[in-house]
């Protein structure tokens, strides 16, 4: 069985809280109070403060439109062990492919393709639309 995530666990901490509160003496019954609203809000909140002190992934966003890369071909230089994530917009469905890596992702109009990466082989990588063979660009690991 898997530990409960950090979120979980502050929603049953506070249910627990708040269970406790509402066993008080006087005599009446032992009912929590409705707060599953609050009790779902404050929940949701612990993720986005614990993420938000992790070191943010670097993003490339590549625009495929008319047939053309805006801007042209470019290429998103990496160290070993860089975490790279590249983001692929297109005015056509198509499959992005990370060459060596074998990383893919559909794009198409209104959902971008979206390619995360731990930089762990070093070289020249060509990252491209499959069906249509145009060349985004290359990832180069030193």
């Amino acid at each position: 069985m898997s530990e409960p995530s950090p979120a979980r666990r502050a929603g049953f901490l506070l249910l627990s809280v708040l269970a406790l509160g509402a066993c008080g003496g006087d005599g009446g019954p032992t009912v929590a109070p409705a707060t599953s609203t609050s009790t779902t809000s404050t929940a949701a909140t612990v993720p986005e403060t614990t993420s938000s002190t992790a070191p943010a992934v670097p993003t490339e966003t590549f625009e495929f439109a008319g047939g053309a890369v805006a801007g042209g071909p470019r290429t998103i230089e990496a160290s070993l062990g860089d975490q790279l994530r590249i983001l692929v917009r297109s005015d056509a469905r198509d499959e992005v492919h990370l060459h060596g890596y074998d990383v893919r992702a559909v794009a198409s109009p209104g959902v971008d393709a979206i390619l995360e990466v731990t930089a762990s082989i070093p070289g020249r990588f060509e990252l491209e639309l499959e069906e249509s063979g145009a060349k985004l660009g290359e990832l180069e690991v030193r």
